[in-house]
């Protein structure tokens, strides 16, 4: 598949003063958003815009195929000025003072690898990687739906359900990387029943969204397609899914009770899951729930890593100018719900 190349999302240093700009000429920064189906990635121009923001299919098959996948769209995307920072979104736990990799069922990549290592060993420069929903939560707190707010949640629902927390500007990673591995929570009949993805992604996850429909295992686009058009099962499964999730989003309000829990990924970006998701939560609680969706879709993670790029760089990254961009290209779509995977 030929890799998608939009310019449609524009992230601007806005107010930057002669020294940064000049920093910005001198230091290229890169971004990447790492899925189990495709790779989100771009950089900033010596202005500090977002240009040549790039998707592709993740290339799953191997790990060497995943890693070389990695190295060539940073190399597509280098510049000729003499340092780069690169940032890395995973969907994993990201050990904060080795960079060892683990629970990271969605791609090809060993327990306890040091990609970051890895990779600036083959690109040169700096290389970060973090998990994809710090970045996505990162990426909100700066420049979404919970821009300014001092304690932030980022619960995402795609493939499968991760979450991000943000307190004071700064991520809240754990002692071991994994905050936020909300995956594992043991909800459910049999808890020791759950694959390696843990137990409350076997209830919420897009695999079993398919489950529930059943008949002829439609994947996760048609079935919200058929409950569009009032397909009465597909409404019933979308509906039981939202209320299963409704239980680790009100145990997050309750436990952290933060200013703002803000909704991503491609699933809970789409209305038909979102609303009943809400409802239910605030049927579980006795006090109000702090709940809005996610304003940058499916580029908060690339803009996320872009802006831990900047942090390491030294370098500022504020404003965002977003355009309602085309579901097919699996962006954000103008009627504010991003394509599924």
């Amino acid at each position: 598949m030929t890799p998608v190349r939009s310019n449609d999302v524009a992230v601007t240093s806005q107010g930057l003063g002669d020294g940064d700009t000049f920093q910005h000429r001198r230091i290229q920064l890169i971004g990447l958003d790492l899925g189990g189906t495709k790779l989100h990635y771009g950089t900033l121009d010596s202005a500090g815009v977002i240009v040549n923001d790039i998707v592709e299919p993740t290339r799953a098959e191997s790990e060497d195929a995943l890693f070389n996948q990695l190295v060539q769209a940073v190399e597509r995307l280098r510049d000729d000025r003499p340092e780069l920072v690169v940032a890395l979104g995973v969907p994993g736990a990201v050990d904060p003072l080795t960079g060892a990799m683990e629970l990271s069922p969605n791609i090809p990549i060993s327990p306890g690898r040091r990609l970051g290592g890895a990779l600036q060993a083959a690109l040169g420069g700096r290389v970060v990687v973090e998990n994809d929903v710090n970045l996505a939560a990162l990426a909100e707190t700066q420049l979404g739906a919970a821009k300014g707010l001092g304690l932030v949640a980022f619960l995402a629902f795609g493939t499968g359900v991760g979450l991000g927390i943000v307190a004071n500007g700064s991520l809240l990673r754990g002692a071991n990387g994994r905050a936020g591995e909300i995956g594992y929570l043991p909800f459910g009949d049999d808890p020791f029943a759950a694959t390696n993805a843990g137990h409350f992604e076997d209830l919420v996850g897009s695999a079993a969204i398919r489950a529930r429909y059943g008949a002829d295992l439609p994947d996760v686009k048609a079935i919200f397609a058929r409950a569009k058009q009032g397909d009465a099962r597909a409404l019933a499964v979308i509906e039981e899914t939202a209320a299963a999730a409704a239980l680790g989003l009100a145990g997050l309000q309750a436990l952290l009770d933060p200013d703002r829990i803000v909704i991503g990924g491609s699933i809970g970006m789409q209305r038909q899951f979102f609303d009943p998701l809400r409802a239910t939560a605030e049927r579980l609680l006795p006090f109000p729930l702090a709940l809005a969706q996610a304003e940058l879709g499916p580029a908060s993670g690339v803009l996320g890593a872009l802006a831990l790029a900047a942090e390491v760089a030294d370098l500022p990254i504020t404003g965002i100018d977003h355009t309602p961009l085309t579901a097919d290209r699996g962006r954000f779509a103008a009627n504010g719900e991003g394509a599924i995977d």
